[in-house]
């Protein structure tokens, strides 16, 4: 090999490796992890801090697709789980708690509370009611914990997570809602209605009749959509509503308030 021959191979070798105006090309994990950043479902982000958990500890793989949610995207995966807020080691947990360990989805409902819980408390401004709101959380998770008794362990559970994190978002209004609205009703009832409706999931109402507030959940019916909780019902449509307040309570016929 003569001297002019052994300046162009190095050179043909580091063309190659750089490619078009010495650009680097990118190893297949690199390209991993600049798509987790852009295409990223929330089941990928156990910590909350915006970043893949795949980056963290180096386990990227360009086989899965990370904007379809963690437990679908592929199940040779599944081990990698998000975790509960609480320690799945302890010795003594409810089966509630045992199925919520090994269940990344209800996994990210208890993150998603944890955090929902933090936003409320940071809201509360005397010392006695943030006790009285931390008493009632405990109450709740003592509920949760209560779903053996059901059929449907896993439901339950999500149900009980679902319209408890639908609860305090509407009561420390940490997601939006409409401009309250006034109904009043036929002639004999006493007081207006004033309801606010808020985007929580699934969607709620706050109806405020006298002294007493409800929450009510939305649900789907064989009539249409309604509202209720228990004794307590609101049926909306076109400006008007049908609003049962109590048990065995007579519905009232409402219309929006002018």
């Amino acid at each position: 090999m003569n001297r002019e021959t052994s300046y162009i191979i190095p050179l043909l070798f580091s063309a190659l490796c750089l490619g078009p105006l010495g650009s680097v090309h990118a190893s297949p994990n690199q390209a991993t992890v600049e798509k987790s950043q852009t295409k990223m479902h929330p089941s990928w982000d156990s910590d909350h801090d915006g970043i893949n958990d795949c980056e963290n500890d180096g386990s990227c793989d360009h086989t899965i697709d990370y904007s379809q949610p963690r437990d679908n995207a592929n199940s040779a995966h599944s081990s990698i789980a998000v975790q509960p807020t609480f320690d799945c080691q302890q010795e003594k947990l409810s089966s509630a708690e045992k199925l919520i360990c090994s269940d990344s989805t209800l996994a990210q409902y208890d993150q998603a509370m944890a955090t929902t819980f933090k936003a409320a408390l940071a809201k509360i401004d005397t010392t006695a009611d943030r006790k009285r709101f931390q008493a009632t959380q405990r109450g709740w998770i003592k509920g949760r914990n209560e779903c053996w008794k059901e059929p449907d362990l896993k439901q339950c559970i999500e149900y009980n997570y679902k319209h408890r994190q639908a609860e305090i978002e509407a009561q420390y209004n940490l997601v939006g809602s409409s401009v309250p609205v006034h109904y009043t009703c036929e002639e004999g009832s006493s007081n207006d209605f004033v309801v606010t409706y808020f985007a929580t999931t699934p969607p709620t109402a706050k109806v405020e009749h006298g002294e007493t507030t409800q929450l009510l959940f939305r649900r789907e019916t064989p009539t249409g959509l309604v509202y209720d909780a228990g004794d307590y019902k609101l049926k909306e449509h076109n400006g008007n509503a049908n609003i049962q307040w109590g048990y065995n309570t007579e519905s009232l016929n409402c219309a929006v308030k002018q």
